[in-house]
C-alpha cells in the first residue's frame, strides 16, 4: 500500500503540474514573471559589443542639428544613403510611413489659397522632387526592411497586407493556432513597400502588468469576417532584417505534431523553432521560440554602445566602422 502511494502521489503532482502548464492560469503566470524578473535582475545578459546590430537614433542631438520629427522623405532618403556610404548591411526602419510625406513640395501647393497669385509657384513646386519617391530610390540601394503595424481595431484607413518577401512553410501544427492574430494593419506607402528588401511586424505583447518580457518573431494577420485567409503568417521586423542580412528566401516553422517534436507533443502543443532559409553554403540559423512564436527577452539593460546618434552620421570624421556591415 505504501509502494502504491509512492508511485501515485508523485504521478498525481506530475500530472497536475503538466495540467497547471497547458492552462497556464494568471496566478502562475505572475509568479512565473516574478521570478523571472528576478533571474533578469541577479544576472542580466552580457553585452557584446561585437553582435553586429546598432541603432541609428533620433536623439535631441539630432533632432537640434536637422530639425524636428518627423522630418521630410528626402532628408530621410539622405540618412539611408549615408548608411549605405557607410557600408551598413540592413537598414530596418521601426518607425511607420504610412501616409504621403506632408511636407512635399506637392502637399505644401495644395495647402496654397486657390487664388491666381499662387499659380506660378504651384506650378514651380509641382515641378519639384517628390520626397517619397527619393526614400524609395534610396530604400532601392540598399537592403531594407520596413515596419508595419497590426491592430485590435480599426485605423479608419485602407488597410493591405505588407507586401510579402519571404515565404513561410511549416511543420507541425498550424502556427496561426498559436501566435497573435490580428484583423487590421497600418503599413508603409505601396511605392516603398515595393523597394523594400522585407517588411516586419513593429508589434510588442506586454503582459497583463505592462512590462515588455517577450517579443513576437512572427503573428498573424486576418481581417474581420475573412473565413480563410492565405499566407495569413507575417514576420516581426526583428526577424525580417535578420532573413535580409542573410539573403535568406523563407521560414520555416516547426510546431507540435512535428515529427522533430515527438517528446513535446505529449505534454505540450505550440510554436518550437523558426528556421530561416538561407542560401546553400550559408549559415544555419534557427531561432526558439515560445509556444506562441515569441521570443522571452534575456536583457542586457541599456547599453550607450549600441547607439550611433544620426547626427554624428554625417560627420566627417565619423568612424566607418560603427555602421559597416551591421544592421542599423
Amino acid at each position: 500500500m505504501h509502494k502504491a502511494w509512492g508511485i501515485a502521489i508523485p504521478g498525481l503532482l506530475l500530472v497536475g503540474a503538466v495540467v497547471l502548464r497547458n492552462s497556464d492560469p494568471t496566478p502562475i503566470q505572475e509568479i512565473r514573471n516574478l521570478v523571472f524578473d528576478e533571474y533578469q535582475r541577479l544576472e542580466p545578459r552580457h553585452y557584446d559589443k561585437d553582435l553586429p546590430v546598432r541603432i541609428a537614433d533620433i536623439d535631441e542631438k539630432s533632432l537640434a542639428k536637422l530639425g524636428q520629427w518627423p522630418w521630410s522623405r528626402a532628408l530621410v532618403a539622405k540618412v539611408v544613403d549615408r548608411l549605405r556610404e557607410l557600408g551598413a548591411a540592413v537598414v530596418a526602419f521601426d518607425v511607420l510611413f504610412a501616409e504621403p510625406d506632408r511636407t512635399s513640395p506637392q502637399s505644401v501647393a495644395d495647402a496654397l489659397p486657390d487664388d491666381p497669385s499662387f499659380q506660378q509657384v504651384k506650378l514651380q513646386m509641382a515641378s519639384l522632387p517628390d520626397p517619397d519617391r527619393q526614400l524609395a530610390e534610396a530604400i532601392a540601394k540598399v537592403p531594407t526592411a520596413l515596419g508595419f503595424a497590426l491592430l485590435d481595431y480599426d485605423p479608419g484607413r485602407p488597410e493591405a497586407r505588407p507586401k510579402p518577401v519571404g515565404g513561410f512553410s511549416t511543420l507541425g501544427d498550424s502556427p496561426l493556432d498559436f501566435t497573435k492574430t490580428m484583423p487590421h494593419v497600418v503599413g508603409a506607402l505601396p511605392a516603398l513597400q515595393a523597394a523594400a528588401a522585407g517588411n516586419g511586424a513593429v508589434n510588442a505583447l506586454p503582459d497583463d502588468d505592462g512590462i515588455i518580457r517577450r517579443i513576437p518573431l512572427i503573428l498573424g494577420y486576418r481581417p474581420e469576417n475573412a473565413q480563410t485567409v492565405p499566407d495569413a503568417l507575417l514576420p516581426a521586423l526583428g526577424l525580417e532584417a535578420i532573413r535580409v542580412a542573410f539573403q535568406g528566401r523563407s521560414f520555416t516553422i516547426r510546431s507540435s505534431h512535428a515529427q522533430a517534436e515527438a517528446f513535446a507533443n505529449n505534454v505540450a502543443n505550440g510554436v518550437g523553432a523558426i528556421r530561416i532559409e538561407v542560401p546553400p553554403g550559408g549559415p544555419s540559423i534557427i531561432i526558439k521560440t515560445d509556444r506562441s512564436g515569441a521570443l522571452l527577452l534575456h536583457d542586457t539593460g541599456h547599453q550607450p554602445e549600441r547607439f550611433v546618434s544620426i547626427a554624428d552620421l554625417f560627420d566627417s570624421d565619423f568612424p566607418r566602422s560603427k555602421v559597416e556591415g551591421q544592421i542599423i
